[in-house]
């Protein structure tokens, strides 16, 4: 995974910290109780989760040939999706969509319905 976030560009890179930072402090509010501070951080998970999308699908600074790049070189239990339709740039962008549309919709049913961690 940290090969996979050192070959994508800025902002990219930025947002897959924050996202893995924002999860952290999710589930650790989810556990302690903490309905407010969790509701934030679905907001801001959410919200993250859009940037990047947009990030993606608007291939902003590369990102989304970045990600069809790491793809490449990943290679799972041996597995070569070198030649895979998910290595490249076009599903990285279709992934951007995906993970635009995911992501705003969890900020906003967060942002206007203050029981969704009820």
């Amino acid at each position: 995974m940290f090969s996979f976030i050192s070959k994508l560009p800025q902002p990219s890179k930025t947002l897959y910290l924050l996202i893995v930072l924002s999860f952290i402090g999710f589930f650790a509010s989810f556990f302690l109780g903490s309905r407010d501070v969790t509701r934030t951080l679905l907001i801001v998970l959410g919200t993250l989760f859009a940037l990047l999308g947009i990030s993606a699908a608007l291939n902003v600074n590369r990102t989304a040939e970045g990600m069809a790049e790491s793809i490449k070189d990943y290679r799972p239990m041996g597995v070569d999706y070198s030649k895979s339709f998910l290595a490249t740039p076009l599903y990285a962008r279709l992934f951007g969509v995906g993970a635009f549309l995911v992501g705003s919709t969890f900020a906003v049913t967060a942002l206007l319905n203050p029981d969704v961690m009820r």
